[in-house]
């Protein structure tokens, strides 16, 4: 039995039954925060986890999850995988095949983010998430020069 009295939970928590928000469909300026290798679900290969964070507007501090294949039986899905891979090592200055996942984290990305809908495997009702489906550079903020006093015409 674990002793929670200690950890200084928040009684007034609204309860959350576990859902999530979905995103609309869109381009956000994003960083990776987070990442994971984990096995592909019929463990023959490898995903590298994303997670990747959105720090600017309306849905600032919203995280998303991509799941990358860089190892699978699949040619075609991993060199698909291994070439995002290398996107977002070029993108964020990490050199490619990375050393260290971790280089990555807290570089400036342009994610475009979509919306999927799938069957619950629970209720084989249609219900909908968000996936990432490509990373580019943030683009330039174009600057408007300063008028400077006593310009001639």
């Amino acid at each position: 039995m674990a002793d929670l009295s200690s950890m200084g939970l928040d009684p007034n928590v609204e309860e959350n039954s576990g859902g999530f928000a979905i995103i609309p469909a869109g381009r956000y300026k994003a960083v990776i925060v987070a990442d994971r290798v984990t096995p592909t679900k019929n463990g023959t290969g490898k995903m590298l986890e994303l997670k990747v964070q959105i720090v600017d507007g309306q849905h600032a501090g919203e995280s998303l999850t991509d799941r990358i294949n860089i190892i699978n039986t699949s040619a075609q899905a991993q060199a698909i995988g291994q070439g995002r891979l290398k996107r977002i090592c070029g993108l964020t200055g990490c050199p490619f095949p990375p050393a260290d996942t971790a280089m990555m984290y807290g570089k400036p990305l342009e994610i475009t983010v979509k919306i999927e809908k799938f069957l619950s495997n629970n209720t084989g009702s249609e219900l909908e998430s968000n996936k990432i489906s490509s990373y580019n550079p943030v683009p330039a903020v174009s600057k408007t020069p300063a008028a400077t006093a006593g310009g001639a015409w």
